[in-house]
């Protein structure tokens, strides 16, 4: 039998001699699984699977990674709940806690936004920096608390033009779980212009940089 070792950084993989095939097919593949000979069989069916899982795997954790760096970066964004059968929109200060999976907002208890969540928790965060030409949108479920420790943990300098301090009894706590996110990562306005105007002059669509869709 053939034991499986996983190599922790870049490299090709290390086959024994055999079919040219099988070489070629996995030699260009990064971060795979090396084979150590233990006895002269050999079974290749098992190992596209293991890249495969490791690979995407991979890629969905740096997704992840790059909607919170975005988030964090960005920090205001436009929050959209349901009223009824339409939606509104308002401009909110959030506080991204990636090791918890939410964003957390401060808000006031004699605001709308409580019955509107009540009634409806589903919800959009946008988050956008035009100048950069950087932009994520995350969508999940929201709730309001009122936890005093939190609100004084999470009081900062936009606070201080709504409340005069952290133990105001009318803040509350809008927390959102993300389940689903979308970001677009483009080089910025001054090169999109660049490059919006070279596929303009020839036949090819421009390339604007990432956009990828994510599951939280």
């Amino acid at each position: 039998m053939w034991e499986v070792q996983t190599l922790k950084s870049g490299g090709g993989i290390g086959l024994p001699r055999g079919d040219a095939a099988h070489r070629r097919e996995w030699l260009p593949v990064q971060c795979a699984p090396m084979l150590r000979r233990s006895s002269e069989h050999l079974t290749f069916s098992r190992v596209p699977v293991f890249l495969k899982m490791e690979t995407n795997f991979m890629d969905a954790e740096d997704d992840i990674t790059k909607v919170w760096d975005l988030a964090e970066k960005i920090g205001f964004c436009m929050l959209t709940t349901q009223t009824g059968a339409d939606l509104r929109a308002r401009p909110m200060s959030a506080y991204a806690e990636r090791m918890e999976n939410a964003v957390y907002f401060l808000t006031d208890g004699a605001s709308h936004k409580d019955e509107e969540i009540a009634s409806c928790p589903n919800v959009c965060l946008a988050f956008a920096d035009p100048k950069g030409q950087k932009y994520v949108s995350l969508s999940g479920t929201a709730e309001m608390q009122n936890d005093r420790e939190k609100i004084r943990e999470l009081w900062a300098t936009p606070a201080k033009a709504w409340w005069d301090s952290p133990d105001d009894p009318s803040i509350r706590i809008l927390k959102v779980t993300p389940n689903f996110a979308e970001f677009w990562d483009s080089p910025g306005t001054v090169m999109s212009y660049i490059k919006m105007a070279a596929a303009a002059v020839g036949s090819s669509r421009p390339d604007m940089g990432e956009n990828v869709k994510v599951t939280m």
